[in-house]
C-alpha cells in the first residue's frame, strides 16, 4: 500500500483548531434578603467623590427588592444570599462613584473576554439617565481604565419595587483598542477622576479588579444588578497542537475509509 507523507504546516494546524465558545467566567447577582445590606457583603466596595472616599451604607447598599434576572446564581463570586432578591443602589448622590471588586482576577492570557454585561435601573428622565450612566472599569498593572462607551437604561425605573420588571441589560463588547478606553484616576482617600482617551491600546495582563464607574450626575437613584463577564478560553500551545493533530489524523482516516 502506498504511503502518503503528511505535511503539518502551521497554517493547516491553525485552521483545524476549533475555537471555544464564550462562557460566563464571573457573575455577581448582589443577592440580599435584608434591605440596606452593606455592599461588602457581596464582595464589592465603593468609592465616592473627587477624593475617592470609602462608601458608607447610606451611599451604597444592597436592596432586598426583586433583582433582575431572578433565576441566576453567582459564578466565581462566592455564595449569593438570594437568586431573586437584591441589587446595588446609590441614592440622591450627585458625586462620581466607583463600584468594584478584586475577588476574581482575570488572566487575559487564558481568557479572551468577549462581553461585559449588567442590568441598569436608574431613575429619572432622558437627560438624567445619560448623566448617571455607567462605564466599565478595569484595573490592569496597577492602573485603572474606564470604557469610553456610556451604558444607560433608556427608560427610567421609578423605584426599587419596579427594578425587577424594568431594569435593562446593557452590554460592552470588549476590545483593547485605545479608542474604546479612557484613563481613570483611582487613589482611595485622595482622588477619583475620569481622564482622557488612551493614546495606546489597553495593556495586556491580568485584570486585578473590575466594576463600574459613574461620573458626576443628577440626584436620581443609580441601580445595577447581575454583573457578568463572558470569555472564550485561550488554549495553551500544547493543547492547541494536540487538537490540531487529532483533527488532521481523523480527517485523513475518514478519507481513506
Amino acid at each position: 500500500m502506498k504511503k502518503t507523507p503528511i505535511f503539518l504546516a502551521s497554517a493547516s494546524l491553525a485552521s483545524l483548531v476549533v475555537p471555544s465558545t464564550a462562557a460566563v467566567i464571573y457573575r455577581e447577582t448582589f443577592g440580599a434578603t435584608t434591605d440596606q445590606t452593606v455592599l461588602t457583603a457581596a464582595g464589592w466596595n465603593g468609592l465616592v467623590g473627587a477624593t475617592a472616599a470609602a462608601a458608607v451604607t447610606s451611599q451604597f447598599s444592597l436592596s432586598s427588592a426583586a433583582g433582575r434576572p431572578a433565576d441566576l446564581d453567582n459564578v466565581n463570586a462566592g455564595t449569593s444570599a438570594s437568586q431573586s432578591q437584591g441589587f446595588v443602589f446609590n441614592s440622591n448622590n450627585t458625586s462620581n462613584i466607583l463600584l468594584y471588586t478584586a475577588e476574581y482576577p482575570v488572566d487575559t492570557s487564558l481568557n479572551q473576554i468577549t462581553t461585559i454585561t449588567f442590568y441598569v435601573g436608574n431613575s429619572g428622565n432622558g437627560a438624567q439617565l445619560a448623566a448617571n450612566g455607567f462605564r466599565v472599569a478595569l484595573e490592569v498593572g496597577g492602573n485603572w481604565y474606564a470604557s469610553d462607551q456610556l451604558l444607560v437604561n433608556s427608560t427610567g425605573v421609578a423605584n426599587a419595587a419596579a427594578f425587577g420588571a424594568n431594569a435593562q441589560q446593557v452590554t460592552f463588547n470588549f476590545t483593547s483598542t485605545a479608542a474604546a478606553w479612557r484613563s481613570l484616576t483611582v487613589n482611595p482617600g485622595t482622588s477619583l477622576a475620569l481622564g482622557p482617551a488612551l493614546g495606546a491600546d489597553l495593556p495586556s495582563g491580568t485584570i486585578t479588579a473590575f466594576g463600574v464607574y459613574s461620573d458626576t450626575g443628577s440626584s436620581q437613584t443609580r441601580r445595577i444588578d447581575t454583573f457578568e463577564i463572558n470569555a472564550e478560553a485561550i488554549p495553551e500551545p500544547s493543547a492547541a497542537l494536540s487538537t490540531a493533530l487529532g483533527a488532521l489524523l481523523l480527517t485523513r482516516t475518514r478519507r481513506r475509509s
